[in-house]
């Protein structure tokens, strides 16, 4: 029922900017909940990047960074042992940033730092996204640090 109605909820304030500007606090503080379950969050994940893509200004790049700790391994301030939430964010964020909706900074160490990680996918996705990133400008990466 909770993950229905979270879902609904995220479909709705993608119609309007209004909508959005009123709910989107709401949305940041669920995914930030580490009692929601993995699926609900995962499609919260998604949700984010559907309300980013519509309502970037709304969003704002401040908010969207706040999927990065979703991808650590180590259950930090917001890091999160499910694999699958990690491997969402990990994903959403690389569609965000190679469709240049987002563009980071200090935050693409998050990203490297899981090729030290043990899911072998995590660290061929990390891989991709960077041949991905350099294909689209080779300058791109030494222009990050």
């Amino acid at each position: 029922m909770q993950r229905s109605a979270i879902l609904a909820l995220c479909k709705v304030i993608c119609l309007t900017a209004k909508l959005c500007t009123a709910h989107v606090p709401l949305i940041f503080a669920l995914l930030q909940r580490p009692s929601l379950d993995p699926v609900t969050k995962c499609s919260l994940v998604i949700a984010t990047a559907d309300l980013y893509q519509r309502h970037t200004n709304i969003v704002e790049d401040r908010n969207i960074t706040k999927l990065f700790p979703l991808m650590r391994q180590s259950k930090g301030e917001l890091g999160h042992y499910e694999s699958r939430v990690r491997k969402q964010a990990l994903l959403v964020i690389i569609h965000i940033v190679l469709n240049q909706l987002l563009r980071i900074q200090g935050e693409i160490v998050d990203i490297l730092m899981i090729l030290l990680d043990k899911d072998e996918g995590m660290k061929n996705q990390v891989d991709l996204f960077l041949e991905e990133l350099n294909l689209k400008d080779e300058n791109k990466l030494w222009n990050l640090f």
